[in-house]
């Protein structure tokens, strides 16, 4: 098993880019349906991710599409959102990036993402854990 796992394993830290370890963590813990409906039950949380979602991220949850890849779609935005915090912590000139500051009206708006991602790491402990034997 070691040997296939030092020929498997890439060059840098883990198994793939840190995005591709979201979402593969994701899609192996998350229902969608269940991610959905948690997305959809509280009216001021739907109304965020329909038409306030800019404030924070351009990555767009699509809610009224029942046919779209919400796990992927929900991992871009969470990868971008850390992508703002973590390059305010950095010096990068990278432009392409909009650092994402303490107290600005931006953070101010987080709550639903707070929740969301709050949502998802309930659910991945859930998938993760192991019964506990005394």
């Amino acid at each position: 098993m070691a040997k296939l796992l030092v020929l498997v394993k890439p060059a840098r830290r883990g198994f793939g880019s840190e995005f591709e370890q979201l979402l593969n963590t994701l899609r192996a813990c998350i229902v969608p349906n269940e991610l959905r409906e948690f997305l959809n039950e509280e009216e001021d949380r739907k109304a965020f991710f329909e038409t306030h979602y800019k404030s924070v991220s351009k990555k767009q949850l699509p809610l009224r599409d029942a046919n779209s890849d919400l796990i992927t779609e929900t991992a871009h935005r969470v990868y971008d959102i850390r992508c703002r915090i973590i390059h305010t912590k950095e010096e990068t000139s990278e432009a392409e990036i909009e650092p994402l500051l303490p107290f600005s009206k931006e953070a101010e708006s987080l709550t639903s993402d707070i929740e969301l991602i709050d949502f998802l790491a309930v659910k991945v402990l859930i998938a993760s854990s192991a019964k506990l034997n005394l």
